[in-house]
């Protein structure tokens, strides 16, 4: 696609003297907003980067603490047919990222040109610090999409896998039994079409 954003001046010619003619000018802001296949999109320290890193040629920074990532990372999975697909780890969101709590936009303008969601949970809840109320698994499923329809609604029509995460902590597996029941007797938007399922994902 072709936009004009200012006109440039007309050359010099015969008819101006040779004098060429100032062209338009214009201050203007660019916003870039990352493509990928695949989004990454969870709170912080569920283990986004561990699974990109996992599955992919990205080296992306991994920590035991909250807000390790902080700008998107891409990372490129090449199989031997050379077909390519294309991963984004996101920054991790908070609760009212959709009002910019925590930057959330700046983080969730990259979710709008991904074609696959990834919501990746931790088995186990997620608590941003003891002044914050703790989120059991199901809770942060619901928030997440919570605050992606109330950024932009659209989001929820994308297509996404629930990916829950740190199976290998103690009792998580008795967790994941008691949420997938859950996940099944739930209506609503937030929940329709996700596929109960978990993964175990190791550093490498």
């Amino acid at each position: 696609s072709e936009l004009i954003v200012v006109k440039g001046g007309e050359g010099g010619n015969k008819t101006n003297g040779y004098c060429g003619l100032r062209g338009e000018s214009k201050s203007i802001k660019l916003e870039l907003k990352l493509i990928a296949d695949i989004g990454l999109v969870g709170f912080p320290n569920a283990g986004k980067s561990t699974l990109l890193k996992a599955i992919s040629n990205a080296k992306p920074k991994i920590a035991s603490y909250p807000f390790t990532t902080i700008r998107p990372n891409i990372g490129v999975m090449t199989y031997d047919d050379l077909r390519q697909i294309s991963m984004a780890d996101l920054p991790g969101l908070i609760e009212g990222a959709h009002c910019n709590i925590g930057m959330g936009h700046r983080f969730l303008r990259h979710v709008e040109r991904t074609k696959l969601l990834l919501l990746v949970v931790d088995i186990n809840g997620f608590q941003l610090n003891p002044k914050h109320k703790f989120r059991s698994c199901l809770d942060t499923v619901v928030l997440l999409n919570k605050e992606l329809e109330l950024y932009k609604e659209e989001l929820l029509d994308k297509p996404a896998i629930l990916v829950i995460n740190k199976m290998d902590t103690e009792g998580a597996k008795e967790k994941y039994l008691e949420i997938k029941n859950q996940l099944e007797h739930l209506d609503g938007r937030y929940l329709q079409g996700y596929i109960g399922m978990y993964m175990e994902v190791y550093r490498v």
